[in-house]
């Protein structure tokens, strides 16, 4: 398993493809909410696949999708870090309203999604 976080466009890609089946259709919509502001707290994913107000169950959901990426990735986020991670980096100097970090979506991830189709290209 790898710490570092270093992955190709092919390489998230084929991640992506490999977890298709189980992604749900709330985390396919926090993942293209995400795609379609690049940086977001988990509260706005949380929104984003329907969660509204159950921040935990839009955390859980997330992390979930996240480890089975990392998890085909042969990932491992370094520390205590979240799942999240394996697919975007916190902006811990950015907090949103309530305090908590937002999170940046990769460009490696944001570009495997377009080149696979699952989101049309947006400005970033």
């Amino acid at each position: 398993m790898s710490t570092e976080k270093n992955f190709t466009v092919e390489q998230m890609k084929a991640a992506l493809l490999a977890v298709q089946d189980r992604i749900t259709p709330a985390q396919m919509l926090m993942l293209k909410g995400h795609y379609g502001c690049r940086i977001a707290s988990m509260g706005q994913l949380a929104d984003f696949g329907g969660y509204g107000h159950r921040y935990q169950v839009g955390n859980s959901q997330y992390g979930g999708l996240s480890g089975q990426i990392a998890e085909h990735l042969g990932f491992t986020p370094e520390g205590n870090w979240s799942k999240t991670f394996t697919i975007a980096t916190a902006l811990h100097d950015q907090p949103d309203e309530n305090g908590k970090a937002k999170w940046r979506l990769d460009e490696v991830v944001a570009t495997a999604l377009e080149e696979l189709g699952w989101v049309t290209r947006t400005a970033a």
